[in-house]
């Protein structure tokens, strides 16, 4: 069993402008933003010398020497999803990456990454991430696991995702 708390957190502290905005009509929901969070990240690329770097290093990454050289960057951020929606009767499989937005800023991202031989692992066990469970993917910052922070989430589909720190209500 692999205990997440006892491995390195990537370290520093990066702050971050966010822009969110959320819109309703009467059948859907919209966000538009910056996908970054209004919260401090840990500091990515990750630095040489510190305990999460040499996991980051051994990971390749399109454009970049290892996946310790991804920054964290603006993006488009604009998804728009029904307004008031339903459990399927049925489950369907994701097509996307991007499973939840954090209102914080920043979105959640599928429990699933490459390792270097390109099998798919659990990048909660894989990386070490910031201590609000973060780290970029191609430059987009996103969250795994369960955020540190109180941020509430909208899921996709959209339905209100909280972390074990978030308030009930």
């Amino acid at each position: 069993m692999i205990d997440v708390l006892k491995r390195p957190f990537v370290s520093g502290t990066m702050h971050w402008q966010k822009y969110l905005k959320v819109t309703k009509t009467a059948t859907k929901r919209r966000f538009k933003g910056n996908g970054l969070p209004n919260r401090p990240t840990g500091r990515f690329p990750v630095q040489k010398g510190t305990p999460a770097y040499k996991y980051y290093a051994e990971i390749p990454a399109h454009g970049y020497s290892n996946a310790a050289a991804i920054p964290i960057k603006p993006w488009n951020l604009d998804v728009t999803v029904p307004r008031d929606p339903s459990v399927q009767a049925q489950p369907t499989c994701i097509d996307q990456l991007t499973t939840g937005m954090a209102l914080a800023g920043g979105t959640f991202h599928l429990e699933v990454a490459t390792d270097a031989q390109d099998r798919p692992v659990d990048p909660n066990a894989a990386l070490p991430l910031d201590r609000c469970w973060g780290h970029p993917y191609d430059t987009q910052y996103h969250y795994h696991g369960p955020s540190q922070t109180r941020a509430r989430a909208q899921a996709v589909e959209p339905i209100v995702i909280r972390g074990p720190s978030s308030p009930t209500t």
